[in-house]
């Protein structure tokens, strides 16, 4: 299996900016420990699992996969609202991203 170096270091970096361990990450994305590892590791990994992996994350997969040099803008907004104690005022704003 190929295997992206980038994509792991940049799954271990997220994890600790956002305080989580291989469990937590296993537990949150509902996927395996075994799986994580081998994600931190650099292996290949399916569509899925990116996508929990990045909701998790609070990232995107162009990030993650080392198309873009940051985490987007959206992302560190979705890390913003999680703050915001108005579920109504979260929801009227992620729906209005997801249409960007």
């Amino acid at each position: 299996m190929p295997v992206n170096k980038q994509r792991g270091q940049r799954i271990k970096q997220l994890m600790k900016k956002h305080g989580l361990t291989r469990e937590d990450l296993a537990s949150e994305t509902g996927y395996s420990l075994s799986l994580i590892t081998k994600a931190r590791n650099g292996e290949e990994f399916k569509t899925d699992f990116q996508s929990a992996l990045c909701q998790v994350l609070k990232t995107t997969p162009d990030y993650l996969n080392g198309y873009t040099s940051q985490s987007s803008d959206i992302a560190e907004v979705l890390i913003e609202l999680e703050r915001v104690n108005d579920p109504h005022i979260s929801q009227s704003i992620l729906t209005l991203l997801r249409k960007y």
